[in-house]
């Protein structure tokens, strides 16, 4: 899409396949799929844990702790307060709360991927290695903080293993990414390692943060190294390679205020897992581990029963239709579903999800291409003011429709500072009570415009304050000075430009810049360049009218990369045997 983006596909993949089969709704469908794997992640932990130590009451005990506490609450004080207590469960609660389904399904898979490696690791073969590429291929298919949190969790698994298998574990990552290559592209990961500095605060990455990260992973590989040297303290040196860097990393943030990686304070639950697979490796080792562990685990039991439906206040039943996300997301859709329109709060994500309307945002914020998407949404937003501005933003970056909320929306987060700056200046065509739809009017309503090449934004702006070439553009564009164009979508992939540029022109497409768009006129390529804000403008080869055919097309070689891994992986799994007895006949 032109802006938008998605979170990695693994949990819509299972979704759709869900409701498809099931005759569910997608709701219905996505509650059932996330619950599930809300419930089989303490089945991982256990499983892990019961692998490294070696004893069923220990590694239950950790599995049920998971299950139903959250440490994190204890240590840190953030999350009490959004908890509202100390014996809430935080997974639940980034599920119901804050919708962290994605982030859910990859924390749940974390624990089988790394079981997965440990036993390549331990006896490597084809059947295992494709097993273990598979299973870590799935967390960042997830998630991309699972993903990260993998890669620390390989390291501790290798590391506990013994460092001289590291080129089996490399071979492993790098099947495991080239399974995922189709989804994960180099392109769509630079973005999300550019949009993570931006994302729930400032994190900007210099070299002092990678130096502290660096030094604190090594710190990590080191007490691996030194615990894996002892027969007794081996089986902690995983669990404590993992558990050290989920620790340090958001603890770091909730009392020091720094930060080792982007929203470091994501990385609670991964800290909560760890914490849960290093108690059942202390109660295993203890004297009498097995009997404190059968003496938790009752007191567990009894904690769930009494308190488990009082686990988290937040979940209550609705209605969907009778929200007000769903009121005002129809109305749009059913106004001008192919409009852009730009939603900002909580029905920014309702619209992706129950109607197929384009926006400026509302998908994934990490894995948006426009490189001025953080400055543009912030300032449209949460400055004041400066009506005219605002207008101008809007309307270079393509957009037909914005809805604005004041202290009287329905709308929980109500983000917007100057809700009242549009009054009078643009048309409006909806309003419920504090919330109101406005149309922006734009001269040409396509995303392509054939304009003076000299009106282009050239300097990426620093301050979304910056006026000259904005106006500059945005006059191009609505002005006189502009030979139309008009953009006609064929496919999410394909669409066809028709212009009529003059000499010394450029076409301007409102689309975020990405070396993957190919532009053709009677099969030869112009090229496309990216502009000041990140979208993309087309060079014409000549004046006058053109039909220009544009195609998102990823590259072939990656494309046989990823077929020959996944054929790879099918012909490993073909060697199981299944251990049935044979059926005897009569």
């Amino acid at each position: 899409m032109p802006f938008e983006n998605t979170y990695p596909p693994l949990l819509h993949y299972l979704v759709a396949i869900l409701a498809k089969l099931c005759h569910l709704s997608a709701g219905r469908a996505y509650h059932l799929t996330t619950g599930f794997f809300f419930c089989i992640g303490p089945v991982g932990v256990y499983l892990l844990a019961r692998r490294w130590c070696g004893a069923l009451l220990p590694s239950l005990c950790g599995a049920l702790f998971y299950s139903l506490l959250s440490p994190c609450s204890w240590l840190m004080p953030s999350i009490a307060g959004d908890l509202n207590g100390y014996w809430m469960n935080q997974r639940m609660s980034v599920l119901a709360t804050y919708g962290e389904g994605p982030h859910l399904v990859s924390l749940a898979l974390l624990p089988f991927a790394m079981l997965a490696l440990d036993r390549a690791l331990e006896q490597f073969d084809w059947r295992r290695a494709g097993i273990a590429a598979l299973a870590c291929a799935l967390v960042p298919l997830s998630n991309i903080i699972g993903g990260f949190a993998l890669a620390l969790g390989a390291l501790a698994v290798l590391g506990s293993r013994g460092w001289k298998l590291a080129p089996h574990a490399l071979a492993i990552g790098v099947w495991a990414y080239l399974l995922s290559l189709r989804w994960l592209h180099p392109a769509t990961l630079a973005d999300i390692q550019r949009n993570a500095q931006f994302v729930g605060g400032p994190f900007i990455m210099d070299r002092w943060h990678y130096l502290a990260l660096g030094l604190l992973i090594l710190f990590s590989a080191l007490a691996v190294y030194f615990l894996a040297r002892r027969p007794g303290t081996k089986c902690f040196a995983a669990p404590a390679g993992f558990l050290i860097p989920m620790l340090v990393i958001p603890l770091s943030w909730e009392y020091l205020r720094y930060f080792l990686i982007p929203q470091p304070h994501r990385y609670h639950l991964e800290m909560d897992l760890g914490i849960a697979l290093l108690l059942s490796m202390g109660l295993a080792a203890i004297p009498r581990g097995a009997l404190l562990a059968s003496i938790t685990t009752v007191a567990l039991l009894v904690f769930g029963a009494m308190h488990g439906r009082d686990l988290d206040p937040h979940i209550q039943p609705m209605k969907l239709e009778e929200s007000w996300e769903h009121r005002i997301t129809r109305f749009m859709a059913n106004h001008d579903g192919n409009a852009r329109v730009y939603f900002q709060g909580s029905h920014r994500f309702f619209a992706g999800v129950e109607y197929d309307q384009v926006q400026f945002g509302g998908g994934f914020a990490n894995g948006v291409r426009l490189s001025s998407f953080f400055l543009a949404d912030y300032g449209i937003t949460f400055l004041k003011g400066d009506g005219p501005l605002t207008i101008a933003w809007l309307k270079a970056l393509g957009i037909d429709y914005v809805s604005v909320g004041d202290e009287k929306s329905e709308e929980p987060f109500k983000p917007w500072q100057d809700p009242q700056q549009f009054d009078g200046r643009l048309t409006e065509v909806w309003r419920e009570g504090g919330d109101a739809i406005f149309k922006l009017n734009r001269a040409n309503e396509s995303l392509a415009h054939a304009i003076p090449r000299g009106a282009l934004i050239e300097k990426t702006p620093v301050s979304y304050l910056e006026r000259d070439e904005l106006m500059r553009y945005v006059g191009a564009i609505e002005g006189p000075q502009s030979n139309g164009g008009v953009l006609t979508w064929l496919s999410p992939s394909n669409a066809r430009i028709d212009a009529s540029p003059g000499a010394g022109d450029a076409i301007s497409v409102q689309i975020a810049h990405d070396p993957r768009w190919k532009a053709k006129v009677d099969g030869k390529e112009w090229p496309i360049r990216a502009d000041g804000l990140g979208q993309m403008w087309i060079d014409p080869q000549r004046p006058g009218p053109v039909a220009i055919d544009l195609e998102f097309r990823n590259s072939k070689a990656l494309f046989l990369l990823c077929a020959v891994a996944w054929m790879l992986l099918l012909g490993s799994l073909s060697s199981f045997q299944f251990p049935f007895a044979p059926i005897e006949k009569p």
